[in-house]
């Protein structure tokens, strides 16, 4: 059974690190271990999930209190649970969890039957995709009352202190299993501040929250995926003023293109030659998502060959460079014929058969379906 690490060396910041110090280097580290931009790592979801644990105790400063008044400066190293962490092998898994734990199913503390995330839709032409793009994405979340800045009151109201917690902030509830337990948790009534206002706010009605339009900028990679996930840490629903807020899952749909087809990092495209070109080799004008490019087709190139273009492809994720662009070479058999070109044809044949290697045997082959 491994130890929790402390939740300051987790984060990489010192113990006397401000909330910004503490958000900033959560979203940092959020961003550069999130599972959906590590999909070849295994350990990339619990190594997200000790990270957001760590954020979860070091944001909430009645958590982050708790946390030094029973480890100090020594961090967190023991296996014993304790109500603002987890148990070893489970970081920082809450109160909950470490219950369910040790209690089995028959545990069922209530929870938010939602997380407050939000997943919206965008749609990407195939160069957006491929070489990345910006968009403003509009989207209605329920957060914080401007109006009366979360409070729930109106701005003539009196304060009374909170009945339901006598004003500490703090409520006890009593869960309900083959095992009756009670817990110390902040007081909803309140929003754990032990005052309520004898007015409440005339836009959110007292709760807190309004539901509002909200749009963010949101810069997708060069290279990304259809069906890929893009999350927006932060950016969703508030279910509370005791919880932050949810994640904004942006879900990528890449609208097929008329010419190209993606094949992991390589695009490919057709390129009609004729059978003269075939034989005799071209240089050809050909379209990529770079733009314009010069093909080189060799003599004899036969049908459905392929043609690397190198670099001309989708730039890749993480690292440097990119993809090539495939040229799929498709000769063109003319379907009617003159006389003249007809005879022309069938003396290129008796002098074709007269040569060693046969020529035009080989490229019979290019009109074969």
């Amino acid at each position: 059974m491994s130890p929790v690490r402390d939740p300051y060396e987790v984060l990489g910041v010192g113990r006397d690190a401000t909330d910004q110090d503490i958000k900033a280097a959560f979203r940092r580290l959020a961003r550069e271990h999130h599972p959906d931009r590590n999909p070849d790592d295994p350990d990339s979801a619990q190594r997200f999930k000790e990270i957001s644990g760590a954020y979860e105790v070091l944001s909430d400063p009645d958590k982050r209190q708790r946390y030094e008044r029973r480890y100090g400066a020594r961090g967190r190293g023991s296996t014993a649970p304790d109500f603002t962490g987890g148990f070893a092998g489970t970081p920082f898994a809450g109160i909950e969890d470490w219950l369910s734990e040790i209690l089995g199913a028959g545990f069922a503390p209530s929870a938010p039957a939602d997380s407050g995330d939000i997943e919206v839709a965008v749609d990407l032409a195939f160069e957006e995709a491929v070489l990345g793009c910006s968009r403003a994405i509009a989207y209605r979340r329920t957060d914080r009352c401007e109006r009366c800045e979360g409070t729930g009151a109106h701005a003539d109201a009196s304060w009374n202190i909170c009945r339901t917690c006598a004003g500490s902030g703090r409520a006890r509830v009593q869960t309900m299993s083959w095992m009756s337990l009670a817990m110390d948790t902040p007081c909803r009534a309140c929003n754990a501040t032990g005052r309520v206002p004898d007015r409440v706010c005339p836009e959110c009605s007292g709760q807190c929250l309004v539901e509002r339009l909200r749009e963010v900028n949101l810069t997708l990679p060069a290279g990304v995926e259809g069906g890929a996930i893009e999350t927006v840490i932060g950016a969703g629903s508030r279910l509370s003023m005791l919880m932050p807020p949810g994640d904004l899952k942006v879900r990528i749909n890449v609208r097929p293109h008329a010419s190209f087809k993606r094949d992991a990092n390589d695009v490919e495209s057709d390129v009609q030659i004729t059978f003269a070109e075939a034989a005799l080799g071209c240089d050809k004008e050909v379209d990529t998502v770079h733009g314009k490019a010069r093909l080189r087709v060799a003599p004899g190139t036969g049908h459905d060959s392929v043609i690397r273009l190198r670099g001309k492809g989708v730039p890749h994720r993480f690292r440097a460079g990119s993809g090539d662009h495939r040229c799929v070479v498709k000769v063109s058999v003319p379907k009617t014929l003159s006389a003249n070109a007809r005879e022309l044809l069938q003396r290129f044949e008796q002098q074709a058969q007269e040569e060693e290697q046969g020529v035009f045997e080989r490229l019979k082959g290019f009109f074969k379906d």
